[in-house]
């Protein structure tokens, strides 16, 4: 799913059809047997989340117009049990996070009702995501 910020509020974009303006702000979460669309759309390099595939270890990687993240998300209940990845790309105006599992895709279920609220407040400036 990707939002486009409009007038105060996060409105759900088809990628298909998206026109990326870099006056506007834009949020977005997909799995990754979905992402290379989007990827393609915001010019971002597929090439660190593929090398972040192969491996078990957290990165912050820095590339022309963009910074790339690849996290381990942990249960704080269970340190022991299964961590899932979470993949993260960041530009000016753009935050967009790329997973497998259907836990991460819930949690950032989430985070969308809290970008939502926080979209239609008084917080809310156009010209950055909060305030």
């Amino acid at each position: 799913m990707i939002y486009q910020f409009e007038k105060g509020k996060a409105v759900e974009k088809d990628i298909q059809e998206l026109e990326i303006n870099v006056q506007k702000q834009y949020f977005g979460f997909v799995k990754y047997e979905e992402c290379g669309a989007v990827i393609q759309k915001f010019a971002l390099s597929p090439a660190p989340l593929e090398t972040s595939l192969a491996g078990r270890f957290m990165a912050f990687e820095t590339y022309d117009g963009f910074d790339f993240i690849s996290l381990n998300i942990l249960n704080l209940k269970d340190l022991f049990s299964k961590k899932y990845r979470v993949y993260i790309y960041v530009q000016k105006n753009l935050l967009l996070f790329i997973y497998k599992s259907e836990v991460i895709e819930k949690n950032l279920q989430e985070i969308m009702v809290l970008f939502k609220l926080i979209s239609t407040s008084a917080w809310y400036d156009s010209r950055t995501w909060v305030t």
